[in-house]
């Protein structure tokens, strides 16, 4: 058996995260990936970009010193290579170059960012669940805070589009009903409307949720009836009583509403039933690329 370690650092709206993954090369040739560590700092990039259009001094040094800890950490588990990509907030912000010189300069780390379809392509890249494997079509659907990513795949066909509404816009510039149509209007295209398509959810705030209702399900599937009785529930709590009853951090407790409707919106239109809630996502599926990239020898550690 061979085990490698990669890491990846998510640069998204709410929250800056370093993920740490052993990847095992088993005797079988099958590979497993299993993850070592997760650190989150919520920085909430975009509490500056979808209200400024920019990042100002204070969260620009602020996401600094993060980076910095975290290359730190990085060298110190020594990985054969990593990757730090950055997503909707950083992609709004007007001096984003800016940003991404002065990381580079300060900590040696040089952030990439990805584009709205490239995170849904890489959200829907991983492993499909054993449980769905035998589902001839799937929807994935992710929402982060400042954009959802829906990803449909059928045989070999696959369809995804990412849309600017997320749990942080919501929070600070609420959505134009154009934005909630061009849902609407690509799940229409892809003839998913009443379709009862099977989903995968990913996502902090969904992985919340089904912690919370955790205690009626297993196997990381639950119902989607549960969503409107959740929405009910949060909506009679302050935002002490979201932190205290439900367990929820500061910057968990604020955005766990919007996400829960983002949510609802799409599985209303659909009348999805099943979610399935993988522990996995967007920094997974960059760990994967990396592995996968290292072993057809177009991996290079030092040009990250």
């Amino acid at each position: 058996m061979k085990n490698y370690k990669f890491a990846s650092i998510d640069i998204g709206s709410n929250a800056v995260r370093l993920l740490f993954c052993n990847v095992l090369e088993l005797a079988d040739e099958k590979v497993q990936f299993k993850k070592s560590s997760l650190i989150r700092v919520p920085l909430r990039l975009g509490e500056n970009a979808f209200t400024k259009g920019y990042l100002d001094q204070e969260k620009l040094q602020k996401l600094s010193k993060c980076i910095s800890a975290f290359k730190n950490l990085i060298d110190i588990n020594e990985v054969v290579g990593y990757k730090a990509f950055a997503t909707s907030a950083l992609r709004n912000c007007s001096n984003k170059e800016e940003v991404i010189e002065k990381i580079y300069k300060e900590t040696d780390v040089l952030i990439q960012l990805i584009s709205g379809t490239e995170e849904a392509e890489i959200i829907s890249s991983t492993n499909i669940p054993r449980e769905l494997s035998t589902e001839n079509e799937l929807l994935y659907m992710d929402v982060g805070g400042g954009s959802t990513e829906l990803t449909y795949k059928r045989e070999d066909f696959t369809s995804n589009r990412s849309f600017p509404i997320g749990t942080l816009r919501i929070l600070y510039n609420k959505p134009i009903q154009s934005q909630w149509e061009e849902i609407s209007r690509w799940l229409k295209m892809n003839r998913l409307i009443d379709s009862k398509i099977k989903m995968i959810g990913s996502g902090g705030n969904i992985n919340k949720i089904y912690k919370i209702h955790r205690k009626k399900n297993s196997d990381r599937f639950f119902s989607s009836e549960e969503i409107p009785e959740f929405i009910e529930k949060v909506k009679k709590m302050s935002f002490e009583e979201r932190m205290v009853k439900l367990n929820l951090n500061t910057d968990r407790a604020d955005v766990i509403l919007p996400a829960s409707q983002i949510f609802d919106f799409v599985l209303q239109k659909t009348k999805t039933e099943i979610i399935f809630v993988p522990k996995s996502g967007l920094s997974d599926g960059i760990v994967r690329q990396l592995y996968y990239a290292y072993k057809n020898e177009k991996f290079s550690k030092d040009s990250l």
